[in-house]
């Protein structure tokens, strides 16, 4: 089923394109890696104990999967472990987590463990040095996105003394305009990547798989927002619903900021 019509029954998704034929969303579960899966420890991919740390190269295998379609689960953890222990020699271990540049390094193994010949670029950070936007976002064809999520800010409210009113605008002492929310000593940060399948410009959603949940079409809408702490406009994801994200407690819970975008060059 092409995604306009599966995006149109399933979520009101009008008018996405898709440059590739994408799976029935029942069909997800079967075709999909998720990056916690039990072979990853039972095979030892995964060091026991341990979090997994494979959201980059189990969105790299999905982007592969959605373009065979015809990989089973034990080929793509196969893959999945090949392509590592090429990156392992190359001064790079998967399981502490990449960043954008060492998981192209990883998609370029994977095409040389598949025969295939792609061209890697990107935008945002990383790839040129410019800011990424909603625009870049928007292509109809897959991109590997890094998303940064953080705990949502609370306003931080200034120790009263007796007959004093709030003090408002700038922290004599510090430097500090009090009224720019900031974050607890229970912070919570980090980043994820998830693989974006499809775009829909006019109402300037995106679908992806994220490989915490690949069993599930994710949704969210793209917004520039403002980060408060240095005022400098950022791409802000907000997920449709409490499905989307979920591993991340929901994903309303927390702020989800894109950072960059890897696609392959034409």
């Amino acid at each position: 089923m092409r995604l306009t019509l599966l995006a149109l029954f399933l979520f009101g998704f009008n008018l996405a394109f898709a440059a590739l034929e994408l799976p029935h969303e029942s069909q997800l579960s079967a075709l999909m890696l998720n990056q916690n899966d039990d072979e990853l420890y039972l095979r030892g991919v995964i060091p026991h104990s341990r979090p997994s740390s494979l959201c980059g190269p189990a969105s790299a295998i999905n982007w592969l999967q959605l373009e065979k379609k015809s990989l089973s689960k034990s080929q793509q953890i196969d893959l999945l472990a090949q392509a590592a222990s090429v990156s392992l020699t190359q001064g790079t271990d998967v399981n502490q987590g990449l960043i954008e540049p060492q998981l192209v390094q990883y998609l370029k193994n994977l095409d040389q463990l598949t025969g295939r010949n792609n061209h890697y670029g990107g935008k945002g950070r990383h790839f040129g040095g410019t800011d990424l936007t909603v625009s870049d976002l928007l292509s109809s064809e897959p991109q590997i996105l890094l998303l940064r999520y953080d705990s949502r800010p609370r306003p931080v409210q200034p120790p009263m003394g007796r007959g004093r009113s709030p003090r408002i605008g700038g922290d004599r002492e510090g430097g500090r305009d009090m009224g720019i929310p900031i974050l607890d000593e229970n912070e919570i940060r980090g980043f994820h990547f998830v693989l974006k399948v499809a775009a829909d410009s006019a109402t300037q959603e995106i679908l992806f798989i994220d490989p915490e949940n690949p069993g599930h079409y994710s949704r969210a809408r793209l917004e520039i927002r403002t980060n408060p702490r240095n005022q400098k406009p950022e791409v802000r994801l907000l997920p449709h619903s409490a499905r989307d994200l979920v591993s991340f407690s929901g994903g309303g819970l927390l702020i989800w900021t894109a950072l960059s975008a890897i696609e392959k060059n034409p």
